[in-house]
């Protein structure tokens, strides 16, 4: 049977259509299809040989194994569920490899198939028009291919479907993470649908259901958020929940921040709260993570400097606040082109202390006054100091592996925690390169995506390893700077 089908001589994408067509006719006597079902795996293997192999991490298997990658699309009603097409994925390790690709059937040349083909198969309108989109989020994930390279789709006609993506080459599986239901209790949510996604469904002849958009990354389509987030990100401020990645992986983010504190007798105090991620590794990986990325892409473009990071941590029933506030307000950047991830590792609920914001108050500075509060978790403990109108502020509740986008200039603060636990956020402020520092001497920051051709800042290097010597020295000196135009006018030198 396996020679059967890998030699021989037909086009498989026709025998799929005809296999298609002859299920899915008394399949929709059992009801109408309700749902396009997108799904990726895993097909753990002992050899090399296979095409695509590589010893890949995968959510599923929650480590790295060897195996193949793909992602598949199924439809379903309430009776059956029929998978009706697949895309296996060639890690760079394997496209490089000339002698790896003859042995397993795939060509020299590796070819993308643009959307909109007129000879690809068509399923009919009559069979998806009403349904809808399901994302899978509980697998964990695609990741990024063996040794951080990012696998490449192959096109092969004895082992995968032909990419349907107009993605370029090199672009990875996307992981599940990424991606969400449309949940009841978000009503209102636009999630984009990712390129490696719409290009399966596009082999299939058919649109994505509403409430989806094909994430192209182009001028005219945003490259992750919905159009609509984009405008209303634009409109209020702001735009919330997004999903970067699950529960589990947000556990594990927790559970490293906590063992470090254990490590250093307590919380996380002073400039250790702040720029963290030129320190620790997995915070550098978690300030690259190409949803968090896509997103602020979509909001100030393709070419991002990491300017700074922060934690904010209430601990459980604890009197720490944050005052309402603009974050421009010390900053000194010379643009307000400035968008905040703000990133839960932890619950953030009302009970617990989530931030609050007042939609479309960031489209100009107002003024400030310090207050140096104790329990207040700023800097300086400042605070906007005109009326706000806080019977219009909205909670930005996130799960954990959540994240919300916030411009530079919009009012926001938030009470404290009133829950039984912790309330962790970290915050990743990205700036596009054309941004300047204007409150004093060059500043400093970490290029981590596209071309810096405007050399603003000076460069920052990630950490070789967790509180390598080096990295320790490094964030030391540019934490005493950092902390000399941010507290400028006041007699406080060091992060409190």
């Amino acid at each position: 049977m396996h020679h059967f089908i890998t030699d021989a001589p037909w086009d498989p994408a026709a025998v799929l259509q005809v296999a298609r067509e002859w299920v899915l006719e008394p399949m929709v006597r059992h009801g109408p299809v309700a749902a396009w079902i997108v799904d990726d795996t895993a097909f753990p293997k002992k050899g090399q040989h296979s095409v695509g192999v590589a010893r890949q991490y995968f959510g599923v298997l929650g480590k790295q194994e060897n195996c193949q990658a793909a992602v598949s699309v199924s439809v379903a009603n309430d009776a059956v569920s029929l998978p009706v097409a697949y895309q296996l994925y060639l890690p760079e390790s394997c496209a490089r490899d000339r002698r790896r690709r003859r042995a397993a059937g795939v060509q020299d040349t590796f070819e993308m198939e643009l959307t909109g083909r007129a000879d690809r198969p068509s399923m009919g309108s009559r069979w998806w028009s009403d349904s809808s989109l399901v994302l899978d989020e509980s697998a964990g994930g695609l990741r990024n291919g063996e040794e951080g390279h990012r696998p490449t789709p192959a096109r092969c006609s004895r082992h995968a479907t032909r990419p349907g993506s107009g993605s370029p080459a090199g672009s990875p599986p996307v992981p599940a993470s990424t991606c969400c239901r449309r949940r009841p209790d978000r009503a209102g949510l636009d999630y984009a649908l990712p390129t490696a996604y719409t290009g399966a469904l596009a082999r299939l002849g058919c649109r994505p259901a509403a409430g989806t958009r094909h994430a192209t990354g182009g001028s005219v389509m945003p490259k992750f958020l919905s159009g609509d987030a984009v405008e209303q990100y634009q409109r209020d401020g702001f735009y919330f929940p997004i999903p970067v990645f699950s529960f589990a992986e947000a556990r594990g983010y927790r559970d490293r921040l906590e063992a470090v504190e254990r490590e250093q007798g307590g919380p996380l105090r002073g400039a250790l709260r702040h720029k963290s991620h030129i320190l620790f590794t997995w915070l550098d990986a978690l300030g690259r993570h190409p949803v968090i990325l896509d997103a602020v892409e979509d909001i100030i473009g393709p070419d991002i400097l990491l300017w700074s990071s922060s934690f904010f941590i209430k601990e459980a029933r604890d009197p720490a606040f944050v005052s309402w506030h603009q974050d421009a307000t010390y900053w000194g950047l010379s643009e307000p082109d400035v968008v905040t991830a703000w990133v839960a590792l932890s619950e953030s609920s009302s009970e617990s202390g989530a931030m609050r914001m007042v939609p479309g108050t960031h489209q100009e500075q107002v003024a400030h006054r310090d207050t140096f509060a104790h329990d207040n978790l700023l800097s300086r403990g400042q605070e906007i100091a005109v009326d706000v109108d806080e019977s219009r502020a909205v909670d930005i509740v996130l799960r954990p592996g959540e994240m919300s986008l916030h411009h530079v200039r919009i009012f926001h603060g938030s009470p404290a925690n009133r829950s039984a636990d912790r309330r962790i956020g970290f915050a990743l402020r990205y700036i596009p390169t054309r941004v300047r520092q204007v409150a004093g001497a060059r500043d400093s920051a970490l290029l981590v995506r596209g071309v810096d051709t405007h050399h603003h800042f000076d460069v920052e290097q990630p950490p070789e390893r967790d509180l390598a010597p080096k990295a320790v020295a490094r964030h030391a000196a540019i934490m005493q700077h950092q902390g000399e135009f941010l507290y400028r006018g006041t007699t406080v030198e060091r992060f409190r």
